[in-house]
């Protein structure tokens, strides 16, 4: 039985993805604490992280499904992503622009899911539609590509990581070495994730060895990779270019080396809350700093208050978003569009 399909028996989650999940959103919430300086600079990679994890549970799900039944159900995969995604996105995000006419032109490109080409209203929606482009560009593999090279399915994984890398060293080459926000130079890291979904479904043996001791290394290893980049500018060309895939790799390391941990303790649970609610809680956490600012609380007039005040809203406001609206249509798509994985 995978872990996706006992998770779905056992009517349970993952503590582990989700302290992974409850890191990720911490990390970009710390993007915005410029006071302190190295959080500050290392918080960009949480969305990395998300994008891995994406890739991994996204395609484990298709991965399942097709081994059940033989086939996916793509009409309903975008149904359920859709119920997942768009409300949350919509009653929050989008309906308190509605009022303002000037705001429009922003409005279409979030709309659209094109913010990250064109340019939006908000800062952190781009990697919001460069999943959307993702769920596209994966399900058409899968169309188009899975039954045919079902055993070598691997190899579409190590295109879209390697083509990406390849556009992103292009582009530094050619002077114009900023590839952060785009889907055709970033959506190698959610490959990745797919990457290390299929060897952990398909061929486990091939990392069978971080049930060892030897994961406790790696984890040091690449958490230490990752850490340090507080001192390291995200804009200069060694993240722009072959940074991106790096830190993509150490993430689906610790990602597979959670995965391999039996054990969770107490000290994971707060991070796994968190993570349960990461999804509203990262759509959060720009209109709580709106808020913040709109009441004249920045770092500048109150750097004491102000980083514990813009923690403690972006959780609430994710807290509530998720209870009053995702998870009640998350409970009713869960009934009328069940999983066939």
């Amino acid at each position: 039985m995978s872990i996706f399909s006992a998770a779905k028996a056992k009517n349970t989650r993952f503590p582990l993805l989700d302290m992974l999940r409850g890191m990720a959103v911490l990390l970009v919430i710390f993007r915005h604490w410029t006071l302190e300086e190295h959080l500050a600079r290392a918080g960009w990679l949480g969305v990395d992280l998300f994008f891995v994890i994406s890739g991994f549970l996204i395609s484990g799900l298709l991965f399942t499904e097709h081994e059940k039944h033989g086939k996916i159900g793509f009409l309903r995969f975008f149904i359920r992503r859709g119920l997942k995604i768009y409300p949350l996105f919509f009653l929050v995000v989008i309906i308190p622009l509605v009022g303002f006419p000037s705001l429009y032109s922003a409005l279409v490109k979030e709309l659209l899911f094109i913010q990250n080409y064109f340019g939006g209203f908000y800062i952190h929606t781009w990697s919001l539609a460069i999943e959307e482009h993702f769920y596209l560009l994966l399900m058409s593999c899968f169309a188009l590509l899975y039954k045919p090279l079902q055993k070598n399915f691997y190899l579409v994984c190590i295109f879209f990581m390697i083509a990406p890398l390849g556009l992103r060293l292009w582009h530094c080459s050619d002077g114009n070495c900023f590839n952060h926000f785009y889907t055709h130079t970033r959506i190698d890291s959610l490959f990745t994730g797919v990457l290390a979904c299929w060897i952990w479904k398909f061929h486990p043996q091939k990392i069978s060895f971080l049930t060892g001791n030897i994961r406790y290394v790696i984890l040091l290893i690449c958490v230490g990779f990752l850490a340090s980049f507080g001192w390291i500018e995200p804009e200069n060309t060694f993240t722009q270019g072959i940074g991106f895939t790096l830190i993509a790799w150490a993430c689906a390391a610790i990602l597979l080396c959670c995965l391999h941990s039996k054990s969770t303790g107490k000290a994971v649970e707060p991070l796994a809350f968190l993570g349960y609610y990461s999804y509203a809680i990262y759509l959060m956490h720009v209109p709580a700093l709106l808020i913040l600012r709109n009441y004249g609380i920045t770092e500048k007039t109150n750097d004491t208050l102000f980083f514990p005040l813009y923690l403690a809203l972006s959780i609430l406001l994710g807290l509530l978003g998720s209870e009053l609206i995702e998870q009640p249509i998350l409970r009713w798509r869960n009934r009328v569009f069940p999983s066939k994985a």
